[in-house]
């Protein structure tokens, strides 16, 4: 099913990013997306818990026909200081259909982690760039602002450590239930096996967030998830209207 590999998708693109502050900015926003009578809608949320420390949440459902399918709860809790960004601890629980968990304990002085999940508990070298499914993405608002078209990152997952690399597509003005956005557009390389790309589109003018995301299977387009509303530090996101 479509929507299940949309899960996988959402897991990967859905993040918070830097702004050009010594802060990173905080938000709270939802999304939605349908295709015929599959519907998902996710709930993402970036916090300051402490003077260097932030926690990144992602809350998605996804239901057929009214029927819930699946609900997976994420969080990331993200040490920032000196501008250098690690990740000191990971949750992911996923249940309904397919049960799955994930935690990561980062030990930085050790350069190792600690991963378990639903197999069994096993440990993942700290490479530079280390990070996991959530994470990662407050490290490409760090680059594309140094004007790097690629970017690359080691990610922790439920089978170990991958890969993930990114492609600044262009710049586009994009429609949403919001009003129109100026925005960065960027596709996610894929292994040629999946069949799958994902392309989103990061706003230029509110802190980098996530806009919209489309994914495609198989050459065609298979859904696209939109902002619906949400706030980024304390203000309401509103784009232009004609």
């Amino acid at each position: 099913m479509r929507f299940n590999s949309l899960c996988v998708g959402l897991l990967f693109i859905f993040a918070s990013l830097t702004s050009n502050s010594e802060e990173l900015a905080t938000y709270s926003i939802n999304y939605r997306a349908q295709s015929g009578l599959a519907a998902a809608s996710a709930k993402r949320s970036l916090t300051k818990i402490a003077d260097d420390s932030y926690e990144l949440t992602n809350r998605l459902s996804i239901a057929l026909g009214g029927q819930l399918l699946a609900e997976i709860d994420e969080e990331s809790q993200i040490s920032w200081e000196n501008n250098l960004l690690r990740p000191t601890l990971y949750n992911s629980e996923q249940t309904g259909l397919s049960q799955e968990t994930i935690a990561v304990i980062y030990d930085w002085d050790q350069s190792v982690a600690r991963l378990s999940t639903s197999d069994g508990i096993s440990s993942v070298d700290l490479k530079e760039n280390t990070f996991d499914q959530l994470s990662h993405q407050l490290a490409i608002r760090q680059d594309f602002n140094k004007d790097i078209r690629l970017f690359s990152y080691n990610v922790i997952n439920n089978s170990g450590l991958q890969e993930y690399k990114y492609n600044v597509i262009g710049e586009e003005t994009i429609q949403t239930p919001l009003g129109s956005f100026e925005s960065v557009k960027i596709e996610r390389t894929e292994p040629v096996r999946t069949n799958r790309s994902t392309v989103f589109w990061l706003s230029t003018d509110w802190a980098g967030v996530l806009l919209q995301i489309e994914q495609i299977f198989n050459g065609s387009l298979a859904v696209t998830l939109k902002i619906q509303g949400g706030v980024v530090n304390e203000q309401p996101i509103i784009g232009k209207t004609d």
